[in-house]
């Protein structure tokens, strides 16, 4: 093999891999497929100018591969432009379609007048050893064409490099390098040298100026992360141990049908293809899956292998609810596989960002790292704007992504922050909007950029992790939903525990009201029927004395009318209160609120139940004001209110003493009645003055039988209501006082007269 001919095979071979890899990593993205069609006018180039001078012999073919050598140059000049004009990707300086469309069309044209007409090459010849070529009317065309491509590419370079900072205008600067070294030694030993010269041979190394060009777009993409350096190594050493296995099958097969059956053609030649084809298959299929592995591996990822990793993780974290055992198993697994100085996992409940944001990483290993919270604002602005896409540091110093475009301020923020906490990537967890959440990573033990291989890692294992964390979360959702079930659960038993409590005592309550209106009907049938009794007994003895015509004397007659009068009496003040009583509780009661004789009020109640009080052996004790009291009252009603007072100190006192006593204020007079009975336990003070009440059913005497008995006291349980009733409906009110063996003081306080007018006051018109 000739020196030319290994010149030839390196430099195709080297550019085709190379815009194959580059093509295949991101088949989708403009700027590879640009750079994948340059290569392959590279390669078009450099294989039509070897044939073209190998093939001199016949004159045809010498001039249709000098064609076509011209079609690939012009390509490639074509291919060149547009390639610079994208490069970064997405910052295009030629914008203007029409110039696009416009050169585009010149490029198509010159191709086709190269092919069909003489206009650009016009014969190729080969005399006495040399090459001749002889051009046509518009060569000069092609060569401006050629070279303003060029010269214009460069001219784009440079501008950008101008515009460019850090990275992207280092990048520009090593392929702008590579470009110029290209042209002028393709330039130099395809047309210059030869013509000055006239050494035509010098065309063959023509392709060496190839080199400078992928050199330079290779070392960009390696040191720069076009495509990462292990996938390059691990897809070459790939394809050459699978191509190398087809090579040697071939071979081997070939010549064991020569030795064993004289030839492939044969009849045992194409019955051995059938066991040889299933054991190739057999074998091609076992080393594909052993070599794609041990590249993955050894090569791409040394120590790991991403899918069996990520898979190994989702089995780990599939069995915890746990967010931070979920966080230590994958932060573990990074740990042993990415190798990062430190990495950390980072949940904040969405419900309340800003605060949930001040505290501390859930969990994370290595050095202690956090993002300051406004960065966090910030990325959490980028994210809600562009989308959760992951903020890779040294990506975003070559350029911004097309998805960040119009928050270049929020990235400035968070790339500051990344900086002072040596942060290379942040990688959004996909899980549940509520909730925000990411995968913090630091920097490689050995500095080195993180590749798309990394990231494309990263990703997985991000999206493994929001799903672990969602599940969490949802768990904790459930369990809380179940505490607060429970806690409503309890509340509700409490509360219809409550209830029928209430409910109970309401109906404890209703029957105790029951009881009381049973008993109360007791006490009055017989507080009624009572009076009715001693005057119909007293009338009758009288009726029968008459009858008889049996002689009364006059002390008799008396006795018995004395007794019919009492018990008349009795009750019609009964009747009294009764009717008192239901006035008052239908709200009907009728007042003349006018100006009364306070004295006049107590000498009447004193004589009304003086009789009473002498068969009782009580004694009323009063002391007459010394000067006139007036009060300010309904003449009959407080005349009732007093009556009753005096009345039930009286009933309640055995033996002793009941004292009336009146004062007055400045705006009230005030009536006492203090008596020395059996007093009223604390416990029934509260329902003084309530319908049917009667602090005491029986009261203890010593005139019973034995002299130890006990008495029922007479009354309704009217009499209190009424008059504490009375006594608000006349701007007044009753205070007790009581003791239990001690006695009971009624004080009723009613406004003094102090010239006010008569008024009068029905309550049926009152609202």
């Amino acid at each position: 093999m000739q020196l030319t001919e290994l010149i030839t095979i390196i430099s195709i071979s080297l550019n085709s891999i190379l815009g194959l890899l580059i093509l295949g990593y991101k088949p989708g993205k403009r700027l590879n497929q640009l750079f994948f069609f340059l290569v392959c006018s590279l390669v078009g180039w450099i294989f039509s100018l070897e044939l073209y001078l190998s093939l001199y012999r016949s004159e045809a073919a010498f001039l249709f591969w000098g064609r076509i050598n011209f079609v690939a140059t012009t390509s490639l000049g074509y291919f060149v432009l547009f390639f610079t004009n994208e490069f970064p990707e997405g910052n295009s300086l030629i914008k203007k379609h029409f110039i696009k469309i416009v050169y585009t069309a010149l490029t198509l044209f010159l191709v086709y007048i190269t092919i069909f007409s003489p206009y650009i090459d016009e014969k190729e010849e080969y005399l006495n050893g040399e090459y001749n070529t002889i051009y046509g009317i518009l060569y000069p065309l092609f060569i401006l064409h050629f070279a303003g491509s060029m010269l214009v590419s460069v001219i784009i370079l440079l501008i950008k490099r101008r515009r460019s900072e850090k990275i992207s205008k280092r990048q520009i600067t090593i392929i702008t390098i590579g470009i110029v070294l290209s042209s002028i030694f393709a330039i130099s030993t395809n047309l210059f040298l030869p013509y000055l010269f006239g050494n035509f041979l010098l065309q063959h190394y023509g392709p060496l100026g190839t080199t400078f060009f992928t050199l330079s777009v290779t070392y960009a993409i390696l040191r720069y992360q076009f495509l990462d350096v292990r996938i390059l190594v691990g897809r070459i050493v790939y394809y050459a141990l699978i191509g190398s296995l087809f090579y040697l099958t071939y071979f081997t097969i070939y010549f064991f049908d020569i030795i064993s059956f004289g030839g492939s053609e044969t009849t045992g030649g194409v019955l051995s293809g059938i066991p040889n084809a299933i054991i190739f298959a057999m074998v091609f299929v076992w080393l594909n899956n052993f070599l794609r592995k041990q590249v993955r591996t050894r090569i791409i990822n040394p120590g790991y292998d991403p899918l069996e990793e990520t898979d190994q993780l989702s089995r780990k974290i599939a069995t915890h609810l746990s967010i931070r055992d979920i966080s230590q198993s994958t932060l573990e697994t990074l740990s042993r596989t990415i190798r990062a100085k430190y990495q950390a996992v980072l949940v904040i409940p969405g419900e309340d960002f800003e605060k949930s944001a001040e505290k501390k990483y859930l969990q994370e290993l290595g050095d202690k790292k956090e993002v300051k919270m406004e960065s966090l604002e910030k990325l959490k602005a980028i994210w809600d704007k562009a989308g959760k896409f992951p903020i890779v540091y040294d990506e975003l110093e070559l350029e911004i992504p097309r998805h960040f475009r119009g928050l270049e301020s929020e990235i400035e923020a968070v790339m500051k922050s990344m900086a002072s906490s040596k942060l290379k990537i942040i990688m959004p967890l996909k899980q549940s909007e509520e909730n925000f959440a990411m995968l913090l990573i630091g920097e490689k033990e050995a500095d080195s950029p993180y590749t798309n291989q990394d990231v494309g890692y990263l990703d997985g294992i991000a999206t493994t992790l929001g799903l672990a964390i969602t599940r969490s979360l949802y768990y904790l959702e459930v369990e809380d939903l179940n505490k607060n079930l429970q806690k409503r659960i309890d509340e509700a038993t409490e509360e219809i525990s409550q209830k029928n409590k209430d409910l109970e005592d309401t109906l404890d309550k209703l029957e105790e009201v029951r009881r009381q209106e049973r008993d109360m009907i007791d006490v009055m049938g017989h507080e009624l029927r009572t009076p009715i009794t001693i005057v119909r007994n007293s009338l009758m003895i009288l009726q029968s004395k008459i009858k008889k015509k049996e002689k009364i004397t006059e002390s008799e007659l008396a006795n018995y009318i004395e007794k019919a009068s009492e018990g008349a009496k009795r009750e019609l003040d009964l009747v009294e209160t009764l009717l008192s009583a239901t006035k008052v509780e239908s709200n009907r009661i009728q007042l003349l609120l006018t100006q009364l004789d306070a004295n006049q009020v107590v000498e009447n109640a004193i004589e009304a139940h003086e009789h009473f009080a002498k068969e009782k052996d009580v004694k009323i004790v009063y002391t007459k004001p010394k000067k006139e009291t007036l009060i300010y009252a309904d003449k009959t009603r407080f005349q009732e209110v007093i009556d009753n007072l005096v009345s039930n100190a009286i009933k309640y006192t055995l033996e002793g003493e009941v004292t009336v006593e009146i004062t007055e204020n400045d705006k009230n007079v005030l009536f006492t009645v203090t008596d020395e009975g059996i007093g009223i336990a604390k416990e029934d003070m509260k329902y003084l003055g309530k319908k049917f009440f009667r602090a005491k059913q029986h009261i203890p005497t010593s005139k019973g039988a034995d002299g130890n008995g006990v008495v029922r006291p007479g009354g309704t349980g009217l009499g209190l209501y009424v008059a504490f009733n009375l006594m608000k409906l006349m701007n007044g009110k009753i205070d007790v006082k009581s003791e239990i063996g001690k006695g009971s003081t009624f004080t009723a306080t009613i406004p003094k007269f102090i010239g006010q007018e008569d008024r009068q006051f029905d309550q049926t018109f009152e609202d």
